[in-house]
């Protein structure tokens, strides 16, 4: 709604104001485990992600110290990587794990390091 309403969008307003929203309805949800986990996840994705981004394009970023524009393939390598680098640390989910892992480990006793089928 915020571009429709020439605002910018601020994500921590939304993600509470979904959050007071589910709680206004039901606010049993508050005890449940899969709407902490599923806010906690959604709650580190945002916070780390755009750390995670910004040191995956570190990783080929323009050598400041260099003479000269890079070749125009390296460059088209380096969009690439950028390209690629946003869905690996997203699918990644990275971020996700790292902060509901303690809470996994709290309600369930346990914790799987990799994922399962």
């Amino acid at each position: 709604m915020a571009p429709l309403l020439w605002r910018k969008p601020d994500i921590f307003t939304t993600f509470a104001a979904s959050a007071i929203l589910i709680l206004a309805i039901s606010p049993d949800d508050l005890i449940n485990i899969g709407f902490l986990l599923s806010y906690i996840a959604v709650l580190g994705l945002v916070l780390f992600c755009p750390v995670f981004s910004k040191l995956l394009h570190q990783c080929f970023a323009h050598d400041p110290l260099k003479r000269g524009a890079d070749p125009v393939w390296q460059e088209k390598l380096r969009s690439l990587w950028h390209f690629f680098s946003e869905l690996l640390y997203v699918s990644a989910a990275a971020a996700a794990w790292l902060v509901t892992t303690p809470l996994t480990i709290m309600f369930f006793g346990t914790f799987a390091p990799i994922g399962s089928t």
